[in-house]
């Protein structure tokens, strides 16, 4: 996988269940992802656009942690 090219399609729920670490990223954005009933439907994308996320900069601090992990 090309991290920078598919974190954007990627559904938050599959991103929490791999990457368990990214749950301190969606609350640091003070999103509701984690626990959210719909994050199973929703993508890295839709989160961006749905909580006017500045996504350069969210999905770098996702990538950081994913790598880190």
């Amino acid at each position: 996988m090309n991290l920078a090219n598919d974190l954007e399609d990627l559904v938050i729920a599959e991103v929490l269940q791999r990457w368990p670490k990214t749950a301190e990223i969606f609350n640091q954005y003070n999103t509701a992802c984690v626990g959210c009933p719909i994050s199973e439907y929703c993508t890295m994308a839709t989160a961006v656009e749905a909580y006017g996320l500045d996504g350069p900069s969210f999905l770098a601090d996702m990538k950081k942690t994913i790598e880190n992990a």
